[in-house]
């Protein structure tokens, strides 16, 4: 199982408003990509992928609960 490291950049509130909270997703030492979290949507920006993919947080309340592992 690859080791994680999560590099997070947050705005200087924590209420996210207009600048999106930044988190750098890194495995055993290299970058998997970001995911920017706004007020809107969810995206995830893959490290050598050339678009970016976005969801809602509507739908990624649906994909959690139909995807995700309970804990």
């Amino acid at each position: 199982m690859a080791l994680h490291d999560i590099e997070l950049e947050l705005p200087a509130t924590t209420i996210v408003r207009n600048a999106d909270a930044i988190i750098k997703v890194h495995g055993d030492g290299e970058l998997i990509g970001t995911l920017e979290i706004s007020r809107g949507s969810i995206d995830w920006r893959p490290r050598r992928g050339k678009k970016v993919r976005r969801l809602t947080w509507e739908r990624f309340d649906r994909l959690m609960r139909d995807h995700g592992t309970a804990i």
